[in-house]
This record gives structure tokens, C-alpha cells and sequence, in this order.
């Protein structure tokens, strides 16, 4: 089963929900489209019955700021809607839930700050408990004026919330107290990256060992290693060919599920950059592979390791890659859904719907 954001404004419904063939690669609609305002980043609670959106909005029943949404899973894969909450935020961008599915966290990007909700047995989100606003600027003035979180997650161990911030170039690392609904800043673990880099999304490997950090303005992925109680760098990469020379922004980063390959994507440049996981977790780049549209804002490879599917914003499709899980490469299929601005992609196996 594949799930499909949004953004819904003009022809969009919201959410899409489709049927991967594990053999043939082909889509087949399997739900009418739910209805939801921009529900442009979608996650699965950890034991899979429930699916939350961000409803990235400006305002929100007559409230200034976005929301979030919450919807039970059934044993097909169809969706109930549960309920929704204000973030206390502008445009929320991701989310995410811990493994008991108590604990949601959201992204609101043009306000810079990370929003933290509890969550019902049942799957309803309640009230935000609270919002971390982070302060500080870049050196890109139109980017980076102020704090832009961008992604926020749980650290693989469960002990941190893990929150990125594009504006001020830092990852940042908290630790929620439940019993007291506050958040604690972890500074020892913070990252600082590279001036103007503009990080985006993060992926872990081997645990908290390894970090990999997408950085939207400059197109790269920087590697740091956990050592002695800190993050040290140890690597920045390209995700561009190097006699490029257009105008591009990395967007999503995605592991193959066999942890052997990297994947990057470029909005502009409209592909997705491959790379091989050394031992030492230093990346060799594989090959940069075209997209067959425009603007992959998210791209996905389903639990077998087998497709690819691009979610191409600009060109108002979802496209088919095949992935190749010896090379790394990624060959294309001819199979695509037209659909309207599609931004993110999330896979439930159907053998994990109860």
C-alpha cells in the first residue's frame, strides 16, 4: 500500500492511497482520495494502525498557523479519519511519532519551530502540550532570515528528538521528559554545519552512529560519525554532477532497505544521486539517475528494495524506478500516476495491517 501527500489546494484531493505490484511495479488506485487541507508529509505510528498528516497552512479554523491530522489504518489499508489539532506554528513540514505511538512531533517551518503532542490510545492527537521556538539566522538572506525547522524525528535509540534546521544550518537535539511535558536541549550532541549549506532531512545508520544530512541550498550530504560523546564531521559530498552549472535544491534522502545505498534527491537538476555506504560510513557516489519529470520534492523504495517511486511536485506525477541492488542504479519503467503536486510517499506493507 502506498500513501501519497499532497499539496490540495486548486484540482488536489490530499491524500492518495495506491497499490504497489511487488512484481510488475504497476500503481492501481485502491481508495478514493481522502479530503484534507495540504497534507504534504505523511508518517506511520511504529505499529502501523494509524497515519498523521501535516496540514501545511497559514491558517487553521480561523487560527494563524497549520495543523495536523490523524487517521486509523483498517486491514485494508483504508483510512478513518480520527481528528485534528493546531501546531501553534506556520506551514508544518514533518512529523513524526515515537515507538509506543504516546508522543507526536511536528516541524513548523516558516515560524521555526518543533511542536509536541500526546496521543491517545485510539490514535487521537491531543492538544499541543508545547512549542520549542529555535532563534538565530544564516548567511543566505532570502533563505536563512530567520529559524526554518524542517524535519524533526526520534533519534533510532528513542531517547532524543532530533530537529532540523534549515535556517540557522544546525541539527538539534532534544530529550522530552514525559512525566513533566518539557523538553531538554542535549547541546553536547548539537551539529553545526557549514555556513549557507541549508540542511534539510537527516537519515541514520548503525543506530546513532552515523548521521547523513541533506543540504538543500548547497546539494550535498555531509557525513558525521558519533565519537566519544559528540557528532564529528566526516565528509561533504555532492549530489550534483560536477559541470553543472543550472540552478538546483536537494530535497529528499532516503537508505535502500538493506542499508547498503544512499539515495539523494535535486530539484532542478530533476534526479536522484546514488551512493555506496563504505564500512566506515563514507559515501562513493554510484550514478546520478534522471527522474522522468520535475521538482522531486520526495521519492520512497518500498520494504523489498525492488521500486523507487519519485514524487514529482512540478509535473504533477508519481514515477516508477527500478532499483538495481547490486549497483545502486536506478532504470526507469515507463509506469507513472498522473496526480496533483505530490510531496511525499510512505509504504505500508499489507502483511503489517492487522
Amino acid at each position: 500500500m502506498v500513501y501519497i501527500g499532497s499539496y490540495s489546494s486548486d484540482s488536489g484531493e490530499g491524500i492518495y492511497t495506491f497499490e504497489l505490484d511487488n512484481t510488475t511495479g504497476k500503481l492501481n488506485t485502491a481508495f478514493a482520495p481522502v479530503h484534507a487541507g495540504n497534507p504534504s508529509y505523511l508518517t506511520l505510528s511504529d505499529d502501523q494502525r494509524y497515519l498523521y498528516a501535516v496540514l501545511e497552512t497559514r491558517e487553521f479554523h480561523g487560527v494563524f498557523g497549520g495543523g495536523v491530522a490523524a487517521y486509523a489504518v483498517d486491514n485494508k489499508g483504508g483510512l478513518t479519519f480520527l481528528n485534528e489539532s493546531p501546531t501553534m506554528g506556520l506551514d508544518p513540514c514533518y512529523l513524526s511519532t515515537d515507538r509506543s505511538n504516546s508522543i507526536l512531533v511536528a516541524s513548523n517551518y516558516s515560524s521555526g519551530s518543533l511542536s509536541v503532542f500526546s496521543l491517545e490510545q485510539q490514535g487521537a492527537i491531543e492538544p499541543c502540550l508545547l512549542v520549542e521556538t529555535h532563534t538565530g539566522s544564516g548567511p543566505d538572506q532570502e533563505r536563512q532570515e530567520m529559524p526554518h525547522v524542517h524535519f524533526t524525528d526520534f533519534t533510532p535509540d528513542g531517547k532524543y528528538i532530533c530537529a532540523v534546521d534549515l535556517g540557522i544550518d544546525t541539527v538539534k537535539f532534544y530529550r522530552f521528559d514525559k512525566k513533566a511535558n518539557t523538553l531538554h536541549a542535549e547541546d553536547r550532541l548539537n551539529i553545526l554545519l557549514r555556513p549557507g549549506t541549508g540542511p534539510r532531512h537527516v537519515v541514520f545508520h548503525e543506530g546513532m552512529r552515523f548521521v547523513y544530512i541533506i543540504t538543500e541550498l548547497s546539494s550535498e550530504i555531509a557525513v558525521f560519525e558519533y565519537v566519544d560523546g559528540r557528532y564529528e564531521g566526516r565528509q561533504y559530498i555532492s549530489t550534483l554532477p560536477p559541470d553543472f552549472k543550472g540552478s538546483s535544491a536537494a530535497a529528499a534522502l532516503r537508505m535502500s532497505p538493506d542499508g547498503r545505498f544512499l539515495y539523494a534527491s535535486n530539484r532542478g537538476h530533476d534526479s536522484i544521486a546514488s551512493f555506496q555506504i563504505g564500512k566506515d560510513g563514507v559515501l562513493a557516489p554510484c550514478g546520478i539517475y534522471p527522474v522522468q519529470g520535475q521538482g522531486p520534492r520526495d521519492f520512497a523504495i518500498e520494504p523489498l528494495g525492488n521500486y523507487l517511486l519519485a514524487a514529482n511536485e512540478k509535473s504533477n506525477e508519481i514515477v516508477v524506478l527500478k532499483v538495481d541492488k547490486v549497483s545502486g542504479a536506478l532504470k526507469p519503467t515507463g509506469i507513472s500516476e498522473k496526480l496533483h503536486s505530490p510531496t511525499c510517499i510512505q509504504f505500508l506493507p499489507i502483511n503489517g495491517v492487522d
